[in-house]
């Protein structure tokens, strides 16, 4: 397994970005279409296919393949929650998404959270 340590440096970049939206004022398909197609201009990624969005009787989901990365975002009607979940193998900033969140669904309150494979913690290693 030692040579998978060295082999770290030669891995695709890896970040995840996870927002929580509560109590959000606009969460219409139509502005969950707005954001994701605004989220994956804003990033520079490009989609490989089209996105899929499934409306259910709770809420709605949309989720993209880009570019080796994904985008999904999560709506419930009730309490007018969303997520938005980020996985990119490109840096980027997810602070473009925070304002087109802000400007677009409107919340009282946005929590952040993110993972970098650098931070992660082993809980399995074989040698």
């Amino acid at each position: 397994m030692r040579e998978m340590r060295e082999d770290r440096q030669s891995l695709p970049v890896r970040r995840r970005f996870f927002f929580e939206c509560y109590n959000c004022k606009n969460i219409s398909s139509d502005a969950l279409v707005l954001l994701f197609e605004k989220i994956v201009e804003r990033s520079g990624m490009k989609l490989i296919l089209p996105y899929q969005k499934a409306e259910v009787e709770d809420g709605v989901s949309i989720q993209g393949i880009w570019e080796a990365s994904t985008l999904s975002i999560h709506e419930w009607h009730e309490p007018r929650f969303v997520t938005v979940d980020i996985y990119s193998c490109k840096e980027i900033s997810p602070f473009f998404a925070v304002e087109l969140i802000i400007d677009i669904l409107e919340p009282e309150k946005i929590t952040f959270g993110y993972i970098f494979p650098e931070e992660m913690v082993v809980i399995f290693w074989r040698e």
